[in-house]
Protein backbone atom coordinates (compact mmCIF):
# COMPACT_ATOMS: atom_id res chain seq x y z
CA UNK A 1 0.00 0.00 0.00
CA UNK A 2 1.42 3.30 -0.82
CA UNK A 3 0.58 6.99 0.04
CA UNK A 4 -1.46 7.93 -2.29
CA UNK A 5 -3.87 5.51 -1.63
CA UNK A 6 -3.64 6.68 2.31
CA UNK A 7 -4.30 10.53 2.32
CA UNK A 8 -7.00 11.53 5.05
CA UNK A 9 -10.41 12.88 3.96
CA UNK A 10 -10.47 14.47 6.82
CA UNK A 11 -7.46 17.32 7.64
CA UNK A 12 -6.62 19.53 5.47
CA UNK A 13 -3.76 21.95 5.32
CA UNK A 14 -3.25 25.47 6.83
CA UNK A 15 -2.63 28.56 5.06
CA UNK A 16 0.04 30.76 5.81
CA UNK A 17 -2.45 33.71 6.67
CA UNK A 18 -4.43 31.62 9.12
CA UNK A 19 -4.23 32.47 12.92
CA UNK A 20 -3.00 30.61 15.76
CA UNK A 21 -6.33 30.46 17.25
CA UNK A 22 -7.51 28.57 14.34
CA UNK A 23 -5.15 26.71 13.89
CA UNK A 24 -5.56 25.02 17.47
CA UNK A 25 -9.06 24.47 16.70
CA UNK A 26 -8.29 22.48 13.46
CA UNK A 27 -5.84 20.36 15.96
CA UNK A 28 -8.41 19.61 18.15
CA UNK A 29 -10.52 18.43 15.55
CA UNK A 30 -8.71 16.46 13.96
CA UNK A 31 -6.80 15.24 16.95
CA UNK A 32 -3.33 15.78 15.67
CA UNK A 33 -0.55 17.33 16.95
CA UNK A 34 1.27 18.80 13.65
CA UNK A 35 -0.11 20.57 10.59
CA UNK A 36 1.26 21.33 7.13
CA UNK A 37 0.76 24.59 5.73
CA UNK A 38 0.49 25.47 2.30
CA UNK A 39 0.75 28.34 -0.17
CA UNK A 40 -0.34 27.93 -3.70
CA UNK A 41 0.20 24.11 -3.87
CA UNK A 42 3.46 24.60 -2.75
CA UNK A 43 4.35 22.92 1.18
CA UNK A 44 6.02 25.58 3.00
CA UNK A 45 6.58 23.69 6.20
CA UNK A 46 4.37 22.54 9.29
CA UNK A 47 3.64 24.00 12.56
CA UNK A 48 3.45 22.23 15.40
CA UNK A 49 0.45 22.30 19.02
CA UNK A 50 3.95 23.14 21.35
CA UNK A 51 4.55 26.26 19.35
CA UNK A 52 1.13 27.66 18.40
CA UNK A 53 0.45 27.24 21.99
CA UNK A 54 2.99 29.36 22.94
CA UNK A 55 2.07 31.90 20.77
CA UNK A 56 -0.97 34.70 20.93
CA UNK A 57 -4.23 33.27 19.05
CA UNK A 58 -4.77 36.15 16.39
CA UNK A 59 -0.43 35.42 15.42
CA UNK A 60 -0.49 33.95 11.89
CA UNK A 61 1.15 30.75 11.50
CA UNK A 62 3.67 32.32 9.06
CA UNK A 63 5.40 33.35 11.88
CA UNK A 64 6.68 29.99 13.39
CA UNK A 65 6.39 27.53 10.09
CA UNK A 66 8.97 25.01 11.15
CA UNK A 67 11.59 24.49 7.78
CA UNK A 68 10.56 20.82 6.11
CA UNK A 69 13.71 18.66 6.88
CA UNK A 70 12.59 16.27 4.80
CA UNK A 71 9.46 16.03 6.70
CA UNK A 72 7.32 14.85 3.31
CA UNK A 73 6.95 11.80 1.54
CA UNK A 74 6.23 10.98 -2.46
CA UNK A 75 2.98 10.06 -2.83
CA UNK A 76 4.30 6.41 -4.81
CA UNK A 77 6.35 5.50 -1.04
CA UNK A 78 5.52 2.58 0.40
CA UNK A 79 3.31 2.11 3.52
CA UNK A 80 6.45 1.54 5.96
CA UNK A 81 8.33 4.34 4.89
CA UNK A 82 5.25 6.86 5.76
CA UNK A 83 5.52 4.70 9.50
CA UNK A 84 8.90 4.90 9.84
CA UNK A 85 9.23 8.46 8.45
CA UNK A 86 6.30 9.32 11.44
CA UNK A 87 7.30 7.04 14.14
CA UNK A 88 10.97 8.45 14.09
CA UNK A 89 9.82 12.36 13.89
CA UNK A 90 7.14 11.62 15.98
CA UNK A 91 4.86 13.63 13.86
CA UNK A 92 1.69 12.52 13.88
CA UNK A 93 0.83 14.04 10.37
CA UNK A 94 3.35 13.37 6.94
CA UNK A 95 2.57 16.14 4.13
CA UNK A 96 2.16 14.24 0.41
CA UNK A 97 3.60 15.42 -2.56
CA UNK A 98 4.11 14.46 -6.39
CA UNK A 99 6.70 14.23 -9.00
CA UNK A 100 6.42 18.29 -9.30
CA UNK A 101 6.69 18.81 -5.56
CA UNK A 102 2.85 20.14 -5.47
CA UNK A 103 1.19 19.77 -2.21
CA UNK A 104 -1.45 16.12 -2.60
CA UNK A 105 -2.72 15.94 1.12
CA UNK A 106 -1.59 14.40 4.37
CA UNK A 107 -1.33 10.89 5.96
CA UNK A 108 -2.19 10.61 9.93
CA UNK A 109 -1.22 8.56 12.38
CA UNK A 110 -5.11 7.23 12.19
CA UNK A 111 -4.69 5.87 8.60
CA UNK A 112 -1.15 4.28 9.36
CA UNK A 113 -2.67 2.27 12.31
CA UNK A 114 -5.54 1.41 11.10
CA UNK A 115 -3.65 -0.06 7.93
CA UNK A 116 -1.05 -1.96 10.32
CA UNK A 117 -3.98 -3.64 12.57
CA UNK A 118 -6.43 -4.62 9.19
CA UNK A 119 -4.27 -6.72 8.02
CA UNK A 120 -1.25 -9.79 8.03
CA UNK A 121 1.20 -6.97 8.59
CA UNK A 122 1.10 -7.21 12.17
CA UNK A 123 2.49 -10.66 12.02
CA UNK A 124 6.05 -11.86 12.13
CA UNK A 125 7.94 -11.48 8.87
CA UNK A 126 9.60 -9.51 5.55
CA UNK A 127 7.88 -7.90 2.19
CA UNK A 128 9.07 -7.69 -0.69
CA UNK A 129 7.53 -5.19 -3.51
CA UNK A 130 7.83 -5.85 -6.89
CA UNK A 131 7.85 -3.83 -10.30
CA UNK A 132 6.24 -5.49 -13.48
CA UNK A 133 3.05 -5.47 -16.16
CA UNK A 134 -0.16 -6.65 -15.00
CA UNK A 135 0.41 -9.14 -17.73
CA UNK A 136 3.69 -10.75 -15.92
CA UNK A 137 2.25 -11.07 -12.78
CA UNK A 138 1.38 -14.79 -11.79
CA UNK A 139 0.38 -15.47 -8.24
CA UNK A 140 0.97 -18.73 -8.89
CA UNK A 141 4.61 -18.78 -10.39
CA UNK A 142 5.29 -15.92 -7.01
CA UNK A 143 4.00 -18.54 -4.47
CA UNK A 144 6.17 -21.15 -5.98
CA UNK A 145 9.12 -19.09 -6.32
CA UNK A 146 8.88 -18.60 -2.46
CA UNK A 147 7.81 -21.91 -1.37
CA UNK A 148 10.58 -23.45 -2.86
CA UNK A 149 12.70 -21.02 -0.10
CA UNK A 150 10.68 -22.34 2.50
CA UNK A 151 8.91 -19.66 2.72
CA UNK A 152 4.96 -18.52 2.44
CA UNK A 153 3.23 -16.23 1.35
CA UNK A 154 0.95 -13.88 3.53
CA UNK A 155 -0.46 -11.41 2.05
CA UNK A 156 -0.38 -9.48 -1.43
CA UNK A 157 -1.11 -6.36 -2.13
CA UNK A 158 -1.97 -5.24 -5.99
CA UNK A 159 -1.37 -1.38 -6.76
CA UNK A 160 -0.72 0.65 -9.86
CA UNK A 161 2.49 2.01 -10.67
CA UNK A 162 1.80 5.95 -8.88
CA UNK A 163 2.74 7.74 -12.87
CA UNK A 164 3.08 4.59 -14.72
CA UNK A 165 -0.31 3.13 -15.92
CA UNK A 166 1.57 0.49 -17.67
CA UNK A 167 2.94 -1.18 -14.34
CA UNK A 168 1.74 -2.57 -11.42
CA UNK A 169 3.88 -3.13 -7.68
CA UNK A 170 2.96 -6.51 -6.21
CA UNK A 171 3.50 -6.35 -2.24
CA UNK A 172 4.25 -9.49 -1.04
CA UNK A 173 3.85 -10.50 3.02
CA UNK A 174 6.28 -13.48 3.63
CA UNK A 175 6.10 -15.40 6.57
CA UNK A 176 9.59 -14.94 7.41
CA UNK A 177 11.73 -11.40 8.19
CA UNK A 178 15.32 -12.74 6.19
CA UNK A 179 14.80 -12.09 2.86
CA UNK A 180 17.79 -12.68 0.79
CA UNK A 181 17.63 -15.84 -0.62
CA UNK A 182 14.35 -15.07 -2.02
CA UNK A 183 15.19 -11.90 -3.61
CA UNK A 184 18.16 -13.42 -4.81
CA UNK A 185 15.74 -16.38 -6.45
CA UNK A 186 13.43 -13.30 -8.32
CA UNK A 187 15.96 -11.98 -9.61
CA UNK A 188 17.28 -15.31 -11.17
CA UNK A 189 13.69 -15.34 -12.50
CA UNK A 190 14.26 -11.48 -13.99
CA UNK A 191 11.75 -10.28 -11.38
CA UNK A 192 12.34 -6.66 -11.22
CA UNK A 193 13.03 -5.66 -6.97
CA UNK A 194 10.80 -2.48 -6.13
CA UNK A 195 11.79 -2.53 -2.87
CA UNK A 196 12.69 -4.18 0.63
CA UNK A 197 11.35 -4.34 4.18
CA UNK A 198 12.69 -6.77 6.44
CA UNK A 199 12.95 -7.73 9.80
CA UNK A 200 8.89 -7.08 10.90
CA UNK A 201 9.25 -9.54 13.77
CA UNK A 202 8.38 -8.61 17.37
CA UNK A 203 12.26 -7.77 17.75
CA UNK A 204 12.73 -5.25 15.28
CA UNK A 205 12.24 -1.21 15.50
CA UNK A 206 8.97 -1.68 13.43
CA UNK A 207 7.28 -3.02 17.02
CA UNK A 208 8.54 -0.14 18.71
CA UNK A 209 6.99 2.37 16.04
CA UNK A 210 3.57 0.53 16.16
CA UNK A 211 3.33 0.57 20.05
CA UNK A 212 4.64 4.49 20.04
CA UNK A 213 1.31 4.87 17.15
CA UNK A 214 -0.36 3.19 19.21
CA UNK A 215 0.61 5.14 22.57
CA UNK A 216 -0.16 8.34 20.56
CA UNK A 217 -4.03 7.21 19.36
CA UNK A 218 -4.74 6.44 23.27
CA UNK A 219 -3.69 9.93 24.72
Amino acid sequence: MFAEELLSNDIFPLKKTDSCESALVFMSDWKVFHLPVVDNGKLLGYVSYDDINNQSGKTKVEKIIQPLVQLYANKGQHFFEIMKLMADTGFTVIAISDEEAEYKGVVSVKEIVQVYKSSSLTQPGGIIVLEMTPQDYSLAELSRIVEYNDAKILNVFVNTLPGNFSKVLVSLKLNRPELNTIVQTLERYQYRIHSVHQSMDQSSDFSTRYEWLIKYLNT
